[in-house]
C-alpha cells in the first residue's frame, strides 16, 4: 500500500495503490474523520478510466465502501475523493479474503467419499470468483466454489447445501471434463435460504 499520483479528472483526492499479496477479494473502507462528504473508487490504472467499483452512498460524515475482486501482484488504485469537491482528512482501511483455490472447475477440491459414511464439509464463496453457472438460479455474476467426488462404489449420492450464513445458495453437478464438454447432471435452487438437496445415481470410479 502505498500514495500515488491523483487523478487529474477528480481533485482534490488522495490515491492509494494497492498490491495484493494473494488473489481474493479487497474490501476497502474510507471514514472521514473530519466529517466531511466522502467519495470512494477504484480503477486497474492510474488516470482516467472506468471505475472498477465506487461508493457515494452516505452523507457527510458516514463510511463509503467497496469491494472488488484482485490479483496476485497487480496492483489497483483507490482513490479518496469528496462529494461536489468536498475535502477533509480520513482513515483508509484494506481487507483482502484470499480466495479459495476451488475457485474453479479445474481446481476443484477432491472430496475422498467412503460409502455409508456422510462427509460435511465447511467453506465459503464469499471471496471466490464468478466461474460457471447451473441451469437454475439465475445467470447472476455470483461467486462460486468446486468440488470433485470419484465414488468408491456405486448407487445413488445423496448431498445437501445448507448455507451456513442464511444466503441464498444454489446447487448443481456436472459430469465429465471440465470446460465446455461437461453435461449437467442436475441443479437444485430452493426458495431463500433453505437447503438445496440433490440424489444422483453414480458409478464407481467415475467423477
Amino acid at each position: 500500500l502505498k500514495a500515488a499520483a491523483a487523478m487529474l479528472d477528480r481533485l482534490p483526492n488522495v490515491v492509494l495503490e494497492v498490491t495484493p499479496a494473494k488473489a481474493g477479494r479487497l474490501t476497502a473502507t474510507v471514514d472521514p474523520a473530519t466529517g466531511f462528504d466522502a467519495s470512494l473508487y477504484a480503477r486497474a490504472t492510474c488516470g482516467s478510466g472506468a471505475d472498477l467499483a465506487c461508493a457515494e452512498d452516505g452523507f457527510t460524515g458516514e463510511v463509503e465502501t467497496i469491494e472488488l475482486d484482485v490479483e496476485a501482484g497487480t496492483p489497483v488504485y483507490v482513490v479518496v475523493d469528496g462529494y461536489s469537491g468536498d475535502s477533509g482528512a480520513f482513515s483508509a482501511t484494506m481487507t483482502l479474503k484470499e480466495r479459495p483455490k476451488n475457485d474453479t472447475c479445474q481446481t476443484a477440491e477432491a472430496l475422498d467419499l467412503v460409502a455409508g459414511t456422510p462427509l460435511v464439509v465447511k467453506a465459503s464463496t464469499a471471496a471466490a470468483k464468478d466461474s460457471g453457472h447451473g441451469s437454475c438460479g439465475g445467470s447472476s455474476a455470483v461467486p462460486d466454489v468446486f468440488y470433485s467426488i470419484t465414488p468408491p462404489v456405486s448407487g445413488n449420492l445423496a448431498l445437501t447445501l445448507q448455507p451456513a450464513s442464511g444466503f441464498d445458495t444454489v446447487l448443481y453437478v456436472y459430469e465429465g471434463t471440465c470446460g465446455a464438454s461437461a453435461s449437467e447432471v442436475d441443479c437444485d435452487d430452493a426458495t431463500g435460504s433453505s437447503a438445496e438437496s440433490l440424489t444422483i445415481p453414480v458409478t464407481a470410479g467415475k467423477t
